[in-house]
């Protein structure tokens, strides 16, 4: 069975994402491999459209060998020529195409390329250039190919690894960080596995987040047994959180909360269950969860909604549009900040928080804005994520730093 349409690494073979010590490059467009002429051919129905695209833009075109902002510019407007080329949208594994192509990780150069045969991620036109950046990718080497690793499990697989809610259920308080809340999840079977470990740290990561923001912003937390949450900026990863996971974790973290309602608030929601099927204790003790989505800017919706005990942004890149006429968060960020309820946002990047924070403060004066704290995110996840945009780290955590503010 083909695997071709499910991911994209220059170092694998694209029928069947095998890492063989040799392989035979595409002619045409020089990008993927196959492990065998048989796989090359079983495969070409499906490459021979993009191939004559990539083949036409990419490979008869002369690569920036300047700075690496030349090179983003470059395949921002490569990623445009094949959508205009193809009359379509890109498939995630042609996105990848564009954003890790095989060139040389340290001047970009398309020929003479030497495979990085750990990672299967990077690539060298020299030996010379290999000792240049041999710094860097020591770094990086094995999370780029824990990246590979998990995408290979995910289409073998199908599913996460298991999380045992009834040892969730046997917290007593939100343990000090993501590695001592595994420990406690732990199962013989799988406790060494960095699979198993990057992928639960995925799931487990939002409530989290939740529970330490409670935690950390909220003096007094536990004088409340119901709480409001409103998760703003929702899109498609709010749809494949595990929300089951999340609101156990907060109740069982918190054994006072004996209600949550989770409001998911943005343009790019999607449905959602809105009942929460909990676990047997804690129907046992009355305890409710419910989600309501609202498919709406927050500040044209928030006046009409349940008042929130708590704000969260996740992953938001607030900054990311400003002064762009694409800018949806600037109208809202005043009403995200508002009556001293904590506001919570996370990052990917410790450049972006601080770019986050900074965007925060042309709207909120620094005399009525007070940090709660703003950090590495002690319940980050440990899955890492492929990042094309960012110089010198090719990797990115999701909820990798958080940042706690309101009003003074």
């Amino acid at each position: 069975m083909s695997l071709s349409n499910n991911f994209y690494y220059f170092g694998v073979c694209h029928f069947c994402k095998t890492t063989p010590t040799e392989l035979r490059r595409c002619s045409g467009c020089k990008i993927v491999a196959y492990c065998s002429k048989e796989h090359q051919k079983l495969d070409w129905r499906n490459h021979r459209e993009l191939c004559k695209v990539i083949a036409f833009t990419f490979v008869n075109d002369n690569t920036p060998s300047g700075s690496f902002e030349e090179w983003t510019r470059y395949r921002l407007n490569m990623q445009r020529q094949w959508v205009s080329l193809l009359k379509r949208d890109l498939q995630p594994f042609e996105c990848q195409m564009w954003m890790f192509p095989r060139v040389c990780n340290w001047c970009y150069a398309k020929s003479n390329l030497t495979d990085c045969p750990k990672c299967c991620n990077v690539a060298y036109c020299s030996n010379e250039h290999s000792f240049c950046d041999r710094g860097i990718h020591k770094k990086f080497c094995a999370a780029l190919r824990v990246c590979l690793d998990i995408d290979w499990y995910l289409t073998k697989v199908q599913s996460y690894p298991e999380i045992d809610i009834k040892q969730v259920a046997c917290l007593s308080g939100l343990p000090r960080d993501m590695s001592e809340l595994l420990k406690l999840l732990r199962n013989e079977e799988n406790e060494k596995s960095v699979i198993c470990k990057s992928l639960k740290s995925e799931a487990l990561s939002p409530g989290s987040v939740i529970a330490y923001s409670i935690q950390e912003s909220l003096y007094d937390y536990t004088s409340n047994d119901k709480y409001i949450i409103h998760i703003v900026g929702a899109a498609a990863a709010e749809g494949t959180t595990d929300w089951i996971l999340t609101s156990e974790l907060l109740l069982h973290a918190f054994n006072y909360i004996h209600e949550v309602l989770f409001i998911l608030i943005g343009p790019e929601a999607v449905d959602i269950p809105e009942n929460i099927n909990l676990c047997q204790t804690c129907k046992s003790r009355g305890k409710k969860v419910s989600l309501k989505v609202k498919k709406a800017l927050y500040h044209d919706v928030v006046e009409n909604i349940e008042k929130p005990n708590l704000v969260l942004a996740l992953n938001c890149g607030l900054h990311e549009f400003e002064d762009q006429a694409c800018d949806e968060w600037y109208s809202s960020i005043p009403f995200m900040i508002i009556n001293k309820v904590p506001f919570v946002f996370t990052s990917y990047t410790h450049e972006e928080m601080l770019k986050d924070i900074n965007y925060i403060k042309k709207f909120i004066p620094d005399v009525e804005l007070y940090i709660v704290m703003s950090r590495e995110n002690p319940f980050a996840s440990f899955r890492p994520i492929r990042d094309w945009c960012t110089k010198d780290i090719p990797v990115f955590y999701s909820n990798a730093f958080i940042t706690i503010v309101k009003m003074v």
